[in-house]
């Protein structure tokens, strides 16, 4: 493995982990409009109550 694949390969690993969190927080907005409470949120999305308080917040 090349050093340049090594990057590559890290970099398309951090955007997958990026876009599961992005869309765990969508979720989230979503899931707290509907009137969900803050630490079921957190449970079902893997946040902390303290990133979905943030969100709601904004």
């Amino acid at each position: 493995m090349t050093y340049t694949t090594s990057w590559h390969r890290e970099g398309r690993k951090e955007g997958r982990e990026e876009g599961r969190k992005e869309a765990s927080q969508e979720i989230a907005l979503r899931m707290r409009a509907s009137g969900v409470d803050l630490h079921t949120i957190a449970n079902l999305t893997g946040l902390t109550t303290s990133e979905v308080e943030s969100l709601t917040e904004q």
